[in-house]
């Protein structure tokens, strides 16, 4: 497993007691993928630390410029565990950071939407992502 730190013993108790109240699906999910660790989303490939697991089983996760090289930083939820990896950290030869302001992302939306996941977004008659069905 590849971890971006050695987790303290405070926060490994904290984990073992959060672990041992959540539900089991979450429970399951947590012992495969932890918060301490790099994982690589298979679709984008992008590089991604676990933020949260909701009852439904599905992940919540942050994007950051410090290991991809993306724009700007966020986060994704309703991720499917089984579409993250275990990865390496970038090498000193990878370009990382964000290319964008979060503003200037904010007022490119639906155009960053569509350029960065076409299998998922498509622009409508108004220039607004849309969803694919």
């Amino acid at each position: 497993m590849t971890r971006l730190y050695e987790p303290s013993e405070k926060q490994k108790l904290m984990w073992q007691r959060w672990l041992a109240d959540a539900p089991a699906a979450v429970r399951e999910i947590a012992k495969r993928l932890d918060p301490w660790s790099m994982y690589r989303l298979k679709t984008t490939r992008q590089r991604v630390v676990v933020l949260g697991i909701n009852a439904e089983g599905k992940l919540r996760v942050n994007v950051l410029g410090k290991y991809n090289l993306l724009v700007p930083r966020f986060a994704v939820g309703g991720i499917d565990p089984d579409e993250l990896e275990e990865c390496e950290p970038p090498g000193t030869e990878e370009p990382v950071g964000s290319l964008m302001s979060s503003e200037e992302a904010m007022e490119n939306i639906d155009a960053l939407r569509v350029r960065v996941r076409p299998d998922l977004w498509v622009l409508d008659e108004h220039g607004k992502a849309q969803r694919k069905s």
